[in-house]
């Protein structure tokens, strides 16, 4: 347990909003001189002039009285307008620690009416400054390992998009209304585009209700994804899952034994055609079944119209250099998304001793 004395928050940090213009929503510029921080989700909500710059002490953690959202500021800004707070760090406290232990602590929701009377009752604790600083710096190297991580997952759907169009040719374009594909080929002769019912069988998965899941290695995926797991697979093969029911279209690639549920479809490929699963996971996402989603109370993917829908069939041997790509590809995402997880759990456990109750 990390041991440190508790202050109470007028002790820990002063409010230091008065006396400070405010720009209006309606007044904020596309661009400018000086950035607008108000108690929105965006970061920077807009520019203003000069003239309206906040004059206070920097830096320091703005608080929306309305939102519950902090942000740390140490560049000239002006504030929004009502319902930001700006919190200025007392002798003996670090803002950037203050930024982290205000937005790690629970401050309950009133809905739109203001918290800074919840905030108002924390105590805090008060390590040393140079431990604020060293925890600030393990947050923040934190950090910036799960924003490398997004931008490694991004990098890899663009990869693979560009990977995808680069071997077979641009997608088709989806014709949904069409009674089935006219056949012809593309990418220099070698891939033929068939219906989507010539191609594969669309199985339907089979329910599981949360109490028959009795545990396991063997993930139960619904139409958004995993959704639990089980100890006996429905499917044992490598598929895709695809959705029925409430995600409509959504596409999931198990290449392990799995259980896809009564709001899922499973891809079984027809007699005699050869087709990789990974290739079929991104070819489907390129014929978007979303669009075909019908609309009732419950969303809905009709089987009869989806396999009108045209599906690019290459060569196996090109499909399976695709799949093979890809998964080199994805395994630096994984060490990546490896790396952040610990990240992760490293910060949730620093945030949860310093957060605890004294023992």
């Amino acid at each position: 347990m990390i041991e440190h004395i508790r202050v109470p928050f007028l002790q820990a940090a002063y409010d230091a909003t008065a006396g400070n213009r405010k720009v209006k929503r309606k007044d904020y510029l596309p661009e400018g001189p000086i950035p607008v921080l108000d108690q929105g989700q965006d970061f920077i909500a807009g520019y203003t002039t000069t003239d309206n710059a906040y004059t206070g002490q920097l830096p320091a953690v703005l608080f929306g009285d309305h939102t519950r959202i902090f942000k740390y500021v140490d560049f000239p800004f002006a504030l929004g307008a009502d319902g930001v707070k700006v919190l200025i760090p007392r002798e003996g406290f670090d803002a950037s620690f203050l930024y982290h232990y205000f937005r790690n602590a629970h401050i309950p929701s009133a809905g739109y009416s203001r918290h800074f009377k919840f905030l108002r009752e924390l105590s805090v604790r008060k390590p040393p400054l140079s431990e604020q600083r060293r925890i600030v710096n393990i947050l923040n190297r934190a950090a910036e390992i799960e924003r490398l991580r997004s931008q490694v997952e991004e990098l890899l759907q663009e990869f693979t998009l560009a990977l995808f169009n680069k071997m077979f040719g641009e997608p088709a374009e989806n014709p949904v209304l069409a009674r089935s594909a006219d056949r012809h080929s593309a990418a220099g002769g070698d891939m033929n585009i068939l219906p989507l019912g010539e191609v594969m069988e669309l199985v339907y998965g089979k329910g599981l209700p949360v109490r028959a899941r009795r545990g396991g290695s063997v993930p139960v995926y619904g139409s958004n994804g995993v959704v639990g797991w089980h100890d006996e697979p429905l499917v044992c093969e490598p598929t895709v899952i695809v959705g029925r029911k409430g995600s409509v279209g959504a596409i999931h690639l198990s290449t392990n034994p799995s259980f896809p549920i009564d709001t899922t479809y499973f891809v079984r490929p027809k007699k005699g055609v050869h087709l990789d699963v990974t290739y079929a996971s991104h070819a489907l996402r390129f014929c978007d079944l979303s669009c075909l989603r019908t609309e009732t109370a419950v969303p809905g993917l009709n089987r009869t119209d989806a396999y009108r829908v045209p599906f690019p069939l290459p060569p196996f041997d090109k499909q399976k250099k695709f799949a093979k790509i890809v998964k080199l590809a994805q395994t630096t995402s994984e060490l990546a998304n490896t790396g952040s997880g610990t990240a992760s759990e490293l910060t949730a456990s620093l945030m949860s001793r310093l957060m605890a109750a004294d023992a």
